[in-house]
């Protein structure tokens, strides 16, 4: 293979394989040899290693001179192979003249200790013992082996690759014990990043996370915990299945009514939802549907929790998100000096952690619903799931 072959190669599949669901495109006029270019994707794509996202681009302008420079360049996604690939190699080349001399670097290993950045205007203070525990590790490896197995669970391949690119993000080159840099947000949450594995698809999460002193994992988390909290500050209880009944109630999937509801406790209303970028991209049919589905919700939620406090909210969006953060905190701290577990990762509404005596989970779960009460002044309902 020529060298410049080479180079032209390597180059397109670096590009792929850090690309976005929105895939790559190689416009000729960028390169020396744009003949070369079209072989080197053609082969690529016959193969399938790559494809291309519309099979009608890279045609002239109707009407033109037919130069290829008045033409639209195809845009390129990686295969599932190709992505699987790339996450389960332990080892990397760094250019195209590595390659040629058929050289390789292992992928660096985590860093010997994580870290942790405080905001203190969100006022969610972070107890001493969790920042040591940021500062020491999170007791979870990154299983690189399963992900063929994780894959399983996925019917199609446009799935696949969306989640091992979002997988591909959340890992980075993570090898050994996950060990993050933490960031307190805005309204208190702890946030994990390089790696940010706490944003793993959950079909990865699910199979790939373990402890290597063999715990069992879990994700302990609240159900519905920014509807309850909202409950809560007006002195009612949840019903248990509120996002059930919303759905039944719009005609639409229990995902979508939870979407629904949290848009509107974090101050969506159906007249600014109106300007939303995202509706203004889908077809006319689509986005009086998507309209008409937010109107409903929100007519429910006036009924179940009052304008009132729908207003207040609105006016004080960091409400939930604050006092949840706070409960959260308090939960993940009491949980390890009580429980002697090790600090894993987080979920949205809860943690992913590795424990190894099975009566602690039910400990646990009274440690997330006592502190539920302390810092809003109701239980709310903690479930845990074995993963794994």
């Amino acid at each position: 293979m020529t060298a410049r072959r080479l180079e032209y190669l390597f180059f397109i599949l670096s590009a792929l394989t850090h690309t976005s669901s929105e895939g790559h495109a190689f416009p000729r006029k960028h390169f020396a040899r744009p003949m070369l270019v079209s072989e080197i994707l053609e082969a690529l794509d016959s193969c399938g290693v790559i494809h291309y996202m519309d099979k009608d681009s890279w045609k002239t302008i109707p009407g033109g001179t037919g130069a290829f420079e008045k033409a639209e360049a195809r845009r390129y996604l990686p295969s599932v192979e190709l992505l699987v690939r790339q996450l389960q190699s332990m080892r990397f080349v760094d250019s195209s003249e590595d390659c040629r001399r058929g050289k390789s670097q292992p992928r660096p290993r985590s860093p010997e200790h994580g870290s942790f950045t405080a905001r203190p205007s969100s006022r969610v203070i972070v107890p001493r013992i969790i920042i040591d525990e940021c500062w020491r590790g999170t007791g979870l490896w990154l299983d690189r082996s399963r992900i063929r197995e994780a894959l399983e669970s996925m019917k199609y391949d446009v799935e696949k690759r969306n989640n091992l690119m979002a997988l591909r993000g959340a890992a980075g080159g993570c090898v050994g014990e996950i060990r993050c840099q933490w960031y307190q947000g805005r309204t208190g949450r702890l946030s994990p990043r390089n790696p940010g594995l706490g944003n793993t698809p959950k079909e990865f999460r699910q199979i790939c996370l373990h402890e290597p002193g063999g715990g069992d994992m879990y994700e302990i988390d609240y159900s519905a915990q920014e509807p309850a909290i909202a409950a809560a500050l007006i002195g009612m209880r949840l019903p248990p299945d509120f996002y059930p009944e919303i759905a039944d109630r719009i005609g639409r999937t229990e995902k979508e009514a939870k979407m629904e509801v949290i848009a509107i406790l974090h101050k969506r209303r159906p007249r600014t939802y109106k300007r939303n970028k995202e509706l203004k991209k889908l077809r006319p049919q689509e986005r009086s549907e998507r309209m008409e589905q937010h109107e409903d919700t929100y007519k429910i939620m006036k009924e179940i929790f009052g304008i009132k406090l729908l207003d207040e909210l609105e006016k004080n969006p960091d409400t939930l998100q604050k006092l949840g953060a706070e409960t959260i905190v308090k939960v993940i701290a009491e949980t390890i000096e009580v429980c002697k577990v090790r600090l894993g990762l987080p979920l949205h509404d809860g943690w992913i952690l590795s424990i190894k005596n099975e009566d602690n989970v039910v400990q646990i779960q009274q440690i997330f619903r006592d502190s539920a009460k302390e810092i809003v002044g109701q239980e709310i309902d903690a479930k845990a799931t074995k993963i794994g």
